[in-house]
């Protein structure tokens, strides 16, 4: 820096060392400038964070009074276990009545009905409101490719997550992710996994699983899942295996708006 400045504007000169303290000075203001923006920066973000996460809970409780009636498709994959339907079709109406319609495209037998019907059978019905669970733990991360707001979980409260009727809520670690490009923010999707083995029913051994929940927002405001999928990785009587299936819903309607 010249001294030539200075003199013009009747200012002393600083000289070489004034120059140098000068300079660290200024580097000294502009790191601890640049902490206090990024302290205030993360605050911020928390804080949106925050907000946007109890918007959502507070959404998917709203949810929790709504009804809806359905069609279920699910196409299954296993090689584990005996050999079961690859495509079953189920409807849903409130109050808890399902219907199984058909089974690999022809109608059900009456022994298939009987253990369709079979006391103690759970089919958690499907919901919006489950998204409240998804983020009671979870806490704001990075958006991902997409631009979407993302929430991760290590953990989930009981009863979260039914895997093969066994409750894996504890275990599950995952992320939720938030569309945030409409009026109205929702979640459009949940991802999660286990990755340790996990004992069922004595047995059967569950080494991992992974599943995904996709959510529409339809034009009604009142969102619903449209597919899940499940991969589950285990061992049945010692032998080693696969299940994957693909859950999808069509003629979703709602019943008590």
């Amino acid at each position: 820096m010249s001294d030539q400045p200075m003199q013009k504007a009747g200012l002393k000169p600083l000289g070489k060392q004034g120059n140098v303290k000068f300079r660290q000075n200024l580097s000294l203001g502009g790191i601890a400038s640049l902490i206090f923006a990024l302290g205030v920066g993360a605050a911020g973000a928390a804080e949106t964070g925050n907000a946007l996460k109890q918007q959502l809970v507070d959404g998917a409780e709203k949810a929790r009074s709504l009804s809806f009636a359905f069609t279920r498709t699910t196409k299954s994959e296993a090689s584990i276990g005996k050999e079961g339907p690859h495509l079953v079709v189920e409807k849903y109406e409130p109050k808890g009545k399902w219907t199984l319609v058909s089974i690999d495209g022809h109608a059900p037998s009456a022994e298939e009905m009987s253990a369709y019907q079979k006391p103690g059978s759970q089919r958690r019905v499907p919901a919006y409101d489950r998204v409240a669970a998804y983020l009671a733990n979870a806490v704001p991360a990075a958006p991902d490719r997409r631009g979407r707001a993302v929430f991760h979980f290590d953990s989930l409260p009981k009863e979260t997550t039914i895997v093969m009727e066994t409750d894996v809520s504890g275990n599950a670690v995952g992320d939720v992710y938030v569309n945030t490009g409409g009026p109205t923010p929702f979640v459009e999707e949940v991802r999660m996994r286990v990755n340790r083995a996990i004992r069922i029913k004595l047995i059967a051994k569950m080494e991992s699983w992974e599943g995904t929940t996709r959510f529409r927002f339809p034009g009604d405001g009142h969102p619903f899942p449209v597919e899940q999928t499940s991969d589950v990785v285990g061992s049945i009587l010692g032998k080693s295996g696969k299940i994957h299936s693909v859950s999808t819903y069509s003629d979703v309607r709602l019943v008590n708006p």
